[in-house]
């Protein structure tokens, strides 16, 4: 690790190119998210030891996602809360949970909130880096006490990664979060309650009143 003064040179230098870069690159066209698609998102919370098995620093999440439809259905493979299958019909205003253990269990509730867009800030772009084999184009968010970067794919688009900075008085950045995007693929077709293993139908769940938090899957740009 570089000495605190040399580190703190590099975090100058990092937000004078980005100052520069603001003002040469304030027209380039930014990077969005397509109105469905399913992928896997992989979060790694890096302020967690390696070495500990709870609070899990690591999480596994197979997402299918329709704005189109109001749809959002996601199964946590690992991490906090797996074996769970969370699927919310904002159209239909319902919420689910099924739970996979010596039993199989499903919960309903009442789920009165609109869907929340997938809405990512505005970017600067930096450069280009290679992710899992492939170009992306590197954009970055400078908020002064955080800093945001993402990845996207210089042919197709597709979101690759995220990482979550703090940044420090002396301009040092220490990443907190990482989400990993893989098996990205646009569209999907239409999935609901029936599809999920069981073949659960809405009056077999039993009724729970309050709902289930928001599972965040590329910092708070994307919730489901």
């Amino acid at each position: 690790m570089l000495p605190p003064t040399l580190r703190s040179r590099e975090g100058c230098r990092f937000l004078l190119i980005l100052l520069i870069l603001t003002f040469t690159r304030a027209s380039d066209v930014q990077p969005s998210f397509p109105m469905s698609f399913s992928a896997t998102v992989v979060t790694t919370a890096h302020l967690l030891p390696e070495n500990i098995s709870y609070p899990p620093r690591e999480k596994v999440v197979k997402v299918m996602y329709d704005r189109a439809r109001g749809k959002a259905m996601f199964v946590i493979e690992k991490g906090l809360d797996a074996g769970k299958t969370f699927y919310r019909d904002f159209k239909g205003e319902n919420e689910y949970l099924i739970k996979y253990s010596s039993k199989k269990t499903c919960q309903r509730s009442w789920l009165g909130t609109p869907m929340p867009p997938i809405e990512l800030p505005k970017m600067i772009d930096i450069g280009e880096t290679e992710i899992s084999g492939k170009e992306c184009t590197h954009w970055v968010r400078d908020e002064g006490t955080e800093r945001i970067h993402m990845w996207f794919t210089k042919e197709e688009g597709t979101p690759m990664r995220l990482t979550h900075e703090h940044v420090g008085e002396d301009g040092v950045s220490e990443p907190t979060m990482t989400y990993d995007i893989k098996d990205f693929t646009e569209g999907v077709g239409d999935f609901g309650l029936e599809g999920v293993e069981g073949d659960w139908k809405h009056e077999n769940c039993e009724r729970f009143v309050g709902g289930w938090p928001w599972v965040h899957l590329w910092h708070y740009y994307w919730r489901v």
